[in-house]
């Protein structure tokens, strides 16, 4: 059964963060991240256990591949929750109160 997808209300603010960063440092690769990132979405849904790393408290998160970020999620029966959209290079855990 097909998992829904709930994002923390701060996550579009983070993406629109790592595009803006992207536009300016590398322009023609922003478009290789939006892919990378629908890509670990659609495995979080696909439940593909061998690309994410469990946390505490039933947390897990899955690193993009080329780009310095990961995507923080909590899974449950019947939905998945976006926790963070974090760029590895900023203060860790920083999420931790939006679950």
């Amino acid at each position: 059964m097909p998992k829904n997808l709930r994002f923390h209300p701060e996550v579009a603010a983070e993406l629109k963060e790592a595009i803006d960063f992207g536009l300016e440092k590398w322009p023609d690769r922003v478009g290789d991240l939006l892919e990378e990132y629908e890509g670990r979405l659609n495995l979080i849904i696909d439940e593909d256990p061998s690309l994410r790393r469990e946390m505490a408290y039933g947390v897990k998160r899955i690193n993009l591949r080329r780009f310095p970020y990961h995507i923080i999620f909590l899974p449950s029966e019947d939905s998945v929750f976006i926790i963070a959209f974090c760029d590895s290079r900023k203060q860790p855990n920083y999420w931790k109160d939006r679950f």
